[in-house]
């Protein structure tokens, strides 16, 4: 009954996008245009979740961010970032054959206090020498601070959203999804420069891991060439 249960998909339905903000942080609708491609119904949408519908570990498309908000109901985020490590073990674990029957964060050791301390230092370093620290150092879209805190440089946290919180998922991060009670949601997809490096990585992933085509972001390739290009 429980694996019944957990086995509900969340039902996803597609909202017509509207005008978008050229100077948005989302390019991909001018680059779109540009190419003479369809635009991705990906960046506005409705989702209907039925109370108890989980949704497990996955990176969303391309690494693409998202921005989530409840109208009604309620949500949980079982939420990694996207660190070397933590995409090693992603990969390694989409793969297996026994996934279905792995729980993915078992797989995430927390991080002993050498590990810890030699994190801290490669940030200080990247810091001092006015790198981007979250392409050199972690490979992610956020810049960190020498005293971040251990969840969010590699051992995960919850994160509960209500009614009227919005949510913004940066790119390539693992999750899973649990949905308490019946709930409706707007939210969007969408690609930015700020995370060139994961959105590549992710798509690599996806490639090794043999993800169809069907469930990958529509024209990614066409994009990120047309955008490194100009």
């Amino acid at each position: 009954m429980f694996d019944a249960v957990l086995s509900q998909t969340n039902e996803t339905v597609d909202v017509e996008s509207g005008e978008k903000n050229e100077n948005d942080v989302d390019h991909g609708h001018r680059i779109n245009v540009e190419l003479g491609v369809d635009r991705p119904k990906v960046s506005k949408y409705v989702l209907m979740s039925v109370k108890n519908s989980f949704t497990d570990f996955h990176i969303d498309f391309g690494g693409t961010s998202v921005y989530y908000s409840i109208v009604q109901g309620c949500k949980q985020f079982l939420m990694f970032p996207p660190t070397e490590r933590n995409l090693t073990q992603y990969e390694r674990w989409s793969t297996s054959d026994s996934q279905n029957t792995t729980w993915f964060a078992d797989l995430i050791a927390p991080l002993s206090h050498k590990e810890r301390m030699k994190l801290k230092r490669q940030v200080a370093e990247a810091e001092n020498k006015e790198l981007e620290t979250d392409t050199e150092v972690f490979g992610l879209g956020t810049s960190f601070s020498p005293d971040v805190d251990d969840a969010y440089i590699n051992n995960g946290f919850k994160v509960d959203i209500n009614a009227g919180d919005l949510l913004l998922l940066p790119s390539g991060w693992i999750h899973s999804v649990y949905t308490p009670e019946d709930s409706i949601i707007l939210g969007g997809n969408f690609l930015n420069l700020m995370s060139l490096r994961t959105h590549l990585k992710v798509y690599d992933i996806e490639v090794s891991t043999k993800v169809p085509e069907r469930f990958k972001f529509p024209s990614f390739i066409k994009i990120r060439q047309a955008k490194a290009k100009g």
